[in-house]
């Protein structure tokens, strides 16, 4: 996913820099003057990846925003485990984690159980209905419409907020040592940090505008699209 921002060495804040997303949060920019920039992204992997969903909507590929909703779920799943275990001990998380990351059925029960036993209740989960969509597309080669896009990111986008909400109520100060260890694994080093305009963002609790008018924005920002 690439995207437009405003390049911090420049006198201008007209001076614009593309920041292309990749796996790390980490990310080197060069502005139209030329400057290179290290920027970070406080964004976590399943807002990025709901993000690209949006874009995919955006352009017409309804099959492939399902294809990067459904993972966005299953990263949110990693995100929550990991804020409720962060005083476990890293090492012995990592070894477990590797039990239960090469199969999204696994990371789903952790989630499940870890929720019960914290908040003595079942978390909300994809009606089987859009789970049915999910294996469908990618295990199926199903072309979903538009529609089937929309309404499985905005019950995907529905878990996810409620769940990040119910952290901030919760585990306010894990949730921050999670995104505190993300953007700067290493206690790193002096560079600019970029919050993103996304539909999802675990730094603040909030209440979701329906996913239509977010898509909005994205075909504003992005013109021309065709």
């Amino acid at each position: 996913m690439k995207i437009i921002v405003r390049c911090h060495q420049c006198d201008s804040n007209e001076e614009a820099a593309l920041l292309e997303i990749g796996n790390e949060n980490l990310h080197q920019v060069i502005c139209d003057k030329g400057h290179r920039s290290s920027i970070i992204i406080t964004q976590q992997k399943h807002e990025i990846l709901f993000e690209v969903a949006a874009y995919a909507i955006v352009d017409g590929y309804y099959r492939e925003a399902i294809s990067s909703f459904a993972p966005s779920l299953e990263r949110y799943y990693e995100f929550f485990i990991k804020v409720i275990s962060v005083e476990l001990p890293c090492k012995e998380f990592e070894k477990a984690w590797k039990q239960v990351a090469i199969q999204s059925e696994r990371q789903l029960g952790g989630y499940i159980f870890l929720y019960l036993n914290v908040y003595l209740t079942s978390p909300n989960i994809l009606p089987q209905p859009l789970v049915k969509l999910r294996n469908d597309v990618v295990h199926k080669g199903h072309i979903p419409s538009r529609e089937d896009a929309l309404k499985f990111g905005e019950a995907v986008a529905q878990i996810i907020n409620e769940g990040c909400n119910l952290l901030h109520s919760t585990k306010s100060d894990n949730l921050m040592e999670i995104v505190r260890q993300t953007i700067c694994p290493n206690n790193g080093a002096n560079h600019a940090v970029l919050i993103l305009s996304t539909y999802l963002n675990c730094l603040v609790k909030s209440k979701l505008t329906p996913l239509e008018e977010h898509l909005k924005t994205v075909l504003t920002h992005n013109q021309p699209r065709f």
